[in-house]
């Protein structure tokens, strides 16, 4: 988005906050399974707009656990991606198929139920709609902040 002063911000497919809520099931054999359904989110706001990219993320990852970090991976599920932009009143709305992707995660325990983690998500978006086929990439690295109940 182009700002009135010169300025810019753009809006990714793969950025900004991810919140969610899932389960975490051990065995005995430093095996982890993590089942989570998560939000997905990326705005930029101005005074005449603004624009957002969010999606839906179903996750099913297996760790190997020591005693103060796991490392892992799976596979996630984008549910429902869409693009918005809404510029002086003008609106557009973009839809995109639903995409399968590869996650690879890293986590060591701070404390007792707090983990502070290294993620890579490998993502592509298909538009869907009139202008089916086009491909957007979503891979991102993100930082993340699990807190276990």
């Amino acid at each position: 988005m182009q700002y009135a002063d010169g300025g810019k911000e753009q809006i990714t497919a793969g950025g900004e906050i991810l919140l969610g809520v899932g389960v975490v099931f051990i065995n005995a054999g430093k095996i982890e399974l993590q089942l989570s359904a998560n939000y997905h989110f990326d705005d930029v706001s101005a005074k005449n707009g603004d624009a957002s990219f969010e999606r839906y993320p179903i996750e099913a990852l297996i760790f190997r656990r020591a005693d103060r970090y796991r490392i892992g991976g799976g596979l996630t599920l984008h549910w429902s991606p869409v693009a918005e932009i809404n510029i002086d009143g003008m609106r557009e709305r973009v839809n995109f198929d639903n995409s399968f992707g590869v996650v690879v995660e890293y986590d060591y325990k701070l404390l007792d139920r707090i983990w502070l983690g290294l993620r890579y998500t490998h993502i592509d978006y298909t538009v869907d709609g009139p202008f089916s086929g086009i491909n957007v990439d979503g891979s991102h690295l993100g930082l993340m902040l699990n807190f276990r109940f």
